[in-house]
């Protein structure tokens, strides 16, 4: 595809108030010039940023740290532990997705969850 064709589409999808989230963030694939040429409002770490928090969480502050420069949101996924999700919280991450908090929902699980009597009497 043409870079030229891409950024019109992405730039018709921002003006039409959709939000562009980087995913991957962290892996061999995702450069920091995305960070700049993009019009991004946040990053969702590579799943390779749970497996480096013991061993090298060095690299998982520089890829946050990075995101902040631009003033882009940090998304940690693949968050399964409590311990995994206070590292993060500590790093600086702005939101979490992983088993910890939900494993994967179809729609109607998805509905089932959101929209359970018990909410809804709470609104």
């Amino acid at each position: 595809m043409q870079p030229q064709f891409v950024e019109e589409r992405i730039g018709k999808l921002v003006d039409a108030g959709v939000s562009i989230i980087l995913d991957h963030f962290g892996s061999g694939s995702s450069a920091l010039s995305c960070l700049v040429n993009q019009p991004l409002v946040a990053v969702k770490l590579d799943i390779s940023c749970v497996e480096s928090l013991t061993s090298m969480p060095q690299r998982v502050n520089a890829l946050i740290l990075s995101a902040r420069q631009f003033n882009l949101s940090v998304i940690a996924k693949g968050v399964e532990s409590s311990e995994q999700y206070q590292i993060f919280v500590k790093l600086g991450c702005d939101s979490y997705q992983g088993y910890l908090f939900s494993r994967a929902l179809n729609q109607a699980d998805f509905i089932q969850l959101v929209c359970s009597p018990p909410l809804l009497r709470n609104m």
